[in-house]
């Protein structure tokens, strides 16, 4: 792989990148900030961050990916999924005799230039294969392989969680890295044959890519696998709506329908569950606003890339969605370390208009405000001139 996986990202110093590919202009910029939740580590001198990101202009292919709190390998799987969506990834895997035409065809799409004229139906599709060839990708890993189990031992090394509880022997190592997973959200910017342009959206997990319009006014590409989701398409909750209290069998309830209907891998269901019921029973009420049910579950996921290397356990279902792109749109990639408030979000969206300002504005505005989390935060602005 191109990136050692105990790295954090790449940050761009200086002026945002500005790149032109022919009709389009593309101005991004990425800010990150690692959990306090891990030591610093003694040779880098800096803590461990789960959260990778990528914008790639000349092909309009970008990423956001969080790698699954708490578990081992959690910087790997984001580091692996990442880098099965750069074009040099992507050809080699292209290359492979066990590849069909039809998906050979859609790599195409995905490594084609942002400004060739597209169909909606084919960029759809080959969205979803980068999802799913990104989750192959991450499913990969066993302990077997030398790479994973030093980036396991140095994740137990660094937690400040595990101590004298981490795993001693082979057995212990091999199961430590079951759950190695991410979630992660691709999108790629495209021109029809009319030159309009579009943003395609494949997501599985709660990594968040938005469109923040000129007016003022924001628009979510991803849908998140998460209990707030499941509670809003049960007609709950709204999303500004954070001081309704929600009842644990109405969670119950509303979390079971979601995940039959959406078809998620038992796997993540089960687990999922037994941990919400898990800690709403300790609750006096067995009640919970749905404030607190964003400050203390959003990290709960139904779908993951990876967990299909688990024995009947299937690939995730991407959530794909395009948009058409407006003049003075941008698009914010962000992990959903970055929770601040829907309205504190679109108050500084319209102050500022730097990519650069903004995505810092994001960053240290969460940090300032989340005294409870100890998540990692990363965040992508990209502008263009659609």
């Amino acid at each position: 792989m191109s990136e050692r996986p105990s790295q954090r990202p790449t940050i761009p110093v200086g002026p945002p990148a500005r790149e032109h590919h022919e009709q389009l202009v593309f101005t991004h910029h990425t800010e990150t900030h690692a959990s306090p939740r891990h030591r610093l580590n003694p040779e880098t001198k800096r803590r461990r961050n789960e959260d990778r990101a990528r914008f790639d202009p000349p092909t309009g292919l970008g990423a956001i990916i969080d790698g699954t709190g708490g578990e081992p390998g959690g910087s790997l799987a984001a580091a692996t999924a990442l880098e099965a969506c750069t074009s040099a990834y992507l050809r080699a895997h292209e290359e492979s005799p066990t590849v069909s035409p039809e998906e050979k065809r859609l790599i195409e799409i995905l490594t084609a230039p942002a400004s060739a004229p597209q169909a909606q139906t084919d960029v759809e599709a080959a969205m979803r294969q980068q999802l799913l060839i990104a989750d192959q990708a991450v499913a990969s890993l066993t302990i077997q392989d030398a790479h994973v189990r030093r980036e396991a031992e140095m994740f137990f090394k660094e937690s400040v969680f595990y101590g004298e509880q981490a795993p001693q022997d082979e057995k212990g190592w091999a199961s430590a890295v079951q759950g190695l997973s991410c979630a992660a959200a691709f999108y790629k910017i495209w021109h029809d044959a009319q030159g309009d342009a579009f943003a395609t959206v494949a997501d599985a997990g709660n990594t968040r890519i938005l469109v923040a319009h000129e007016d003022g006014t924001v628009e979510y590409l991803t849908r998140e696998d998460s209990l707030l989701q499941a509670l809003e398409d049960a007609g709950l909750v709204q999303q500004n709506d954070e001081t309704k209290v929600i009842h644990l069998k109405e969670a119950e309830d509303a979390f079971t329908q979601y995940t039959q209907t959406n078809a998620f891998p038992s796997l993540s269901v089960e687990s999922a569950l037994f941990f919400l019921q898990g800690k709403l029973k300790k609750l006096p009420t067995q009640s919970l606003t749905v404030r607190e049910i964003k400050k203390y579950y959003e990290h709960i996921n139904f779908q993951s890339l990876g967990l299909s290397r688990k024995k009947n356990q299937p690939s995730p279902t991407p959530h794909v969605k395009t948009i058409k792109l407006r003049s003075g749109d941008r698009i914010i990639a962000h992990t959903d370390g970055l929770d601040l408030p829907l309205e504190k979000l679109i108050s500084r969206l319209k102050r500022t208009k730097d990519p650069i300002l903004l995505a810092r504005s994001l960053k240290l505005a969460t940090i300032k405000s989340r005294a409870h989390k100890t998540d990692d935060i990363t965040v992508t602005v990209v502008q263009g001139n659609w």
